[in-house]
């Protein structure tokens, strides 16, 4: 099993969808087991030698937003959450 404590982000060398990703990857297709710690896997790649951090989806999508209405003369505040996130835009479901 492979816990990853980087939350969105996943350990890389270099850049995006290099050795890191491949090898996670394959590790999930032979049957392991891939718990992510927080937020939506594969968003980043972390780039274990410099540190720093890159996007690799094309896009990260507004979960959800807030609605007002009224209700009388009375403000109703409700919250909309839909999250729709393409195929194409998730590595897991582009592999």
């Amino acid at each position: 099993m492979i816990i990853n404590p980087f939350g969105e982000a996943y350990p890389e060398l270099g850049s995006a969808e290099g050795v890191g990703l491949r090898t996670i990857l394959s590790y999930i297709q032979d049957g392991g087991i891939f718990v992510n710690s927080g937020g939506q896997p594969f968003v980043y790649s972390w780039d274990v030698n410099t540190g720093s951090h890159n996007l690799v989806i094309n896009f990260i999508p507004m979960s959800s937003y807030l609605e007002s209405n009224y209700d009388e003369t009375i403000p109703v505040l409700s919250r909309n959450e839909s999250l729709v996130i393409p195929q194409e835009a998730l590595i897991l479901k582009r592999y």
